[in-house]
């Protein structure tokens, strides 16, 4: 029985602990030809999250829980993550159900033809028309600069890696890493499924216009030749 990790960062996630939680165990008992781990960061959450995901393990020992000293942000905490992951494979998703685990049977469809790397991307999203208009920004620019192989649509972090694709990932010694983008530059043999991403029901995005070009720039100088021409 192939065996899955999903990895699930949270930054003050209180309100979505329970409903994610029964959104994997509702994956797990349609999916019961594999086996599942449920990896939660608590990426140094100020709220009750870490207290209400302890109780969830205390009822379902596949909730595993792991809690950073700080708020590292969700690609080092979604590192950390993969550093524990026990999977054949694993699924790395949010915390706050716009990226719905419904989905995650499809990733596994896909590595079970053969793919290293299967993508989530948004093809159509209930985000406000100012988060679309500067997530499609963010995209076509790290498309010209850096990654052309970047989706168009703009991608999150929600992903499928296969077991030499984690051992490839955990090798790198970079404490700050762009994830997705790092991913996408191993190579690998690497798919696409398309979705709907669904609005936020309960809580506020913890992703500032300030982290996004934060990390558009990280990208940039980490993937692109362009700093050292301008320089």
């Amino acid at each position: 029985m192939p065996q899955i990790s999903v990895i699930v960062p949270v930054f003050n996630e209180e309100g979505n602990v329970a409903p994610m939680c029964e959104a994997l165990r509702e994956l797990a008992s349609t999916t019961s030809e594999y086996g599942w781990e449920f990896v939660f960061i608590d990426d140094g959450c100020v709220d009750n999250t870490f207290r209400l995901l302890c109780e969830q393990n205390e009822g379902d020992p596949r909730i595993k829980v792991v809690q950073l000293s700080r708020n590292y942000g969700s690609a080092i905490a979604a590192s950390a993550g993969l550093q524990l992951a026990s999977g054949d494979a694993a699924v790395v998703i949010a915390g706050d159900l716009q990226d719905h685990p419904r989905e995650i049977p499809r990733l596994l469809e896909i590595w079970r033809q053969g793919f290293d790397v299967v993508w989530a991307v948004r093809a159509t999203r209930d985000d406000p028309p100012m988060a679309r208009f500067f997530s499609r920004l963010f995209a076509r620019i790290i498309r010209r600069v850096a990654l052309p192989s970047f989706p168009e649509s703009g991608s999150g972090s929600f992903c499928l890696l296969s077991r030499v694709v984690i051992s490839a990932f955990n090798a790198f010694p970079e404490h700050h890493r762009a994830f997705g983008t790092l991913v996408l530059h191993f190579g690998f043999r690497q798919a696409q499924i398309s979705y709907h991403r669904l609005r936020r029901e309960i809580g506020e995005s913890k992703w500032s216009f300030r982290q996004k070009v934060k990390a558009a720039i990280d990208i940039v100088v980490s993937f692109s030749v362009l700093p050292l021409r301008i320089g």
